[in-house]
């Protein structure tokens, strides 16, 4: 890594004389710079071909390709536990002017303040992530195609030594050197009094060091054997491991976690994926990693692959991680069912200044 870390506090994690026995490559973003990345979604019960999601759709691209100025978008779709369909575009900038100038564009304003979204047969939300750079580390696999971040982020770092042992997510984080970024212990908590979501206007606030990770795979040019192994056994234990980390909050730390399937920008699936998981702070990501059996089970089978076929892979890894403050951020949902990202683990606020059912000014 090229950061400067004379002024480190904490030592790294990396044991003495070590060499990763697989390249990696790192995307780092500028030093005093922030990455804002924006999720945008829509829920429908009626699934993907449901006449509001297409609208939905045509107006985000519409709008980002007007008054966006976003570096880089990608789009992905999954069904949740509770059988609605969720199409995503995921958004990037490194300048906050410019971001600002997108939330603040009529296009924008216009649809999202509407009062219709209330009353659509739709949910739609946007968890937008303000992340200081030393508070962010990207990892890819090889640099034959740049993924997410590592579009907008302008240098690619490698091979480098920080990758393929405990606790490296939290050497390559920056921050790390001088902050433990540990848990404030707050949960998180909405701006709705009393009742449900659905026809409300819901924001989300989180706990400082919030972490959230999003790590896909890209499988199209996997063949013979590694696709007959990736899809009997890698697979299946990444699938386990998300239905893990949805199902067991308490016990994982985990508020959130969606397993997604990448399309291009008219909902036509590709062939890559991702998990997007949100944990209580980044120690109770690496306690997963590291000691839980759906985790290990993961790790285990690509490591068995690799070994198997001697290095000689076609499956393509990358992943994000950030570790969030409390302020600058905005998880809002809008019409969404309560199970809906961050809200299945929220609370109501006692001290909300919302008296109105949750709408925001």
């Amino acid at each position: 890594m090229n950061r400067d870390e004379s002024s480190r506090q904490f030592p790294k994690c990396m044991p003495n004389g070590w060499v990763p026995p697989v390249p990696a490559w790192s995307a780092l973003a500028p030093h005093d710079g922030q990455l804002i990345v924006a999720y945008y979604g829509v829920q429908s019960a009626h699934g993907a071909d449901a006449r509001e999601v297409g609208e939905f759709r045509d107006w985000l691209l519409d709008a980002l390709r007007h008054a966006g100025d976003a570096v880089h978008s990608e789009y992905a779709a999954y069904t949740d536990a509770q059988g609605y369909h969720t199409w995503l575009c995921i958004s990037y900038w490194l300048d906050e002017a410019r971001h600002a100038h997108w939330e603040a564009s009529l296009v924008h304003q216009d649809y999202w303040l509407s009062d219709v979204r209330l009353s659509s047969s739709v949910g739609v939300f946007r968890e937008i992530l303000t992340i200081p750079a030393d508070r962010f580390e990207a990892l890819q696999s090889d640099t034959q195609e740049r993924v997410g971040a590592a579009h907008v982020c302008p240098v690619l770092h490698g091979p480098i030594r920080e990758h393929n042992y405990w606790g490296v997510t939290r050497d390559r984080i920056a921050a790390s050197g001088y902050d433990q970024m540990a848990s404030d212990s707050a949960g998180l908590t909405f701006d709705a009094l009393e009742g449900g979501t659905l026809g409300r206007r819901v924001r989300v606030q989180i706990p400082s060091n919030l972490a959230v990770i999003r790590s896909g795979q890209a499988y199209g040019d996997l063949q013979g054997q590694e696709k007959d192994i990736y899809f009997g056994e890698i697979e299946p234990a990444l699938r386990a491991g998300m239905d893990f980390l949805s199902d067991h909050p308490l016990e994982t730390g985990c508020f959130s976690c969606r397993l997604l399937r990448e399309t291009d920008a008219s909902g036509l699936p590709l062939s890559r994926s991702f998990g997007l998981a949100h944990f209580t702070s980044l120690s109770h990501l690496e306690d997963w990693a590291r000691n839980h059996p759906t985790h290990l089970r993961i790790f285990n089978s690509f490591v068995a692959m690799a070994t198997k076929l001697g290095g000689d892979l076609k499956l393509r890894l990358w992943h994000e991680v950030a570790v969030l403050p409390a302020h600058g951020q905005i998880f809002e949902y809008i019409n969404c069912h309560p199970d809906t990202g961050l809200l299945a683990q929220a609370k109501p606020n006692l001290f909300s200044s919302s008296q109105d059912s949750g709408v925001q000014a």
